[in-house]
């Protein structure tokens, strides 16, 4: 499916302990102006039970 986010991304707790993805796959994802913490992106998928993830094809900022 296609999604958009627009506006200014907010964090929101959330609490994976009693969830899990076998797999997410993010393709073509393409942004337009962000400005947010980069811990909030850190969080998010270091926080995730997902067994496989995949990140392709992105004009996103990747980070280190």
């Amino acid at each position: 499916f296609s999604e958009k986010l627009q506006g200014q991304l907010d964090f929101r707790d959330f609490d994976y302990s009693d969830t899990s993805l076998k797999a997410l796959s993010l393709h073509q994802v393409v942004r337009e102006v962000f400005s947010f913490p980069q811990s909030y992106i850190y969080k998010i998928f270091s926080n995730m039970n997902i067994q496989y993830l995949t990140v392709s094809a992105t004009h996103m900022v990747h980070m280190n």
